[in-house]
């Protein structure tokens, strides 16, 4: 796991103030969060879900939990719409079970909803 002393992320369009930067800054140290590769973080944009099983994967590993199961790809008839950035990180979450799919399909690039985070987090929260 990398420091998070002192950490400091370069995002173009996030500000030095913003609410967020502390965490933001962390989370770029620890390697959670990259952005873009035109060095935007597009912090008010909405997030896919399979960016959010990306960072919820990464997640873990930064905080050293592995996740364990018996899930598989193959059980979502999209599973190759999944971007190959993404793969490996919707592969541990499904499983692991944190991940269900959704109406029998993973929907990587669909927007995640309130509600969807909010079960992902709690079944982190319980490993």
């Amino acid at each position: 796991m990398r420091s998070s002393e002192n950490p400091t992320a370069t995002f173009s369009d996030v500000e030095t103030n913003a609410n967020y930067r502390g965490a933001l800054d962390v989370a770029h140290s620890l390697g959670i969060v990259n952005g873009f590769a035109d060095g935007t973080f597009k912090p008010n944009n909405p997030i896919s879900r399979q960016d959010m099983m990306t960072l919820a994967a990464r997640a873990l590993s930064a905080a050293g939990k592995s996740a364990a199961g018996s899930g598989s790809l193959t059980a979502y008839r999209d599973a190759a719409s999944v971007s190959g950035y993404a793969a490996d990180s919707v592969a541990i979450l499904v499983k692991s079970g944190i991940v269900n799919g959704k109406n029998g399909l993973l929907a990587p690039q669909d927007l995640l909803t309130r509600a969807e985070a909010t079960v992902i987090l709690y079944r982190i929260w319980d490993l």
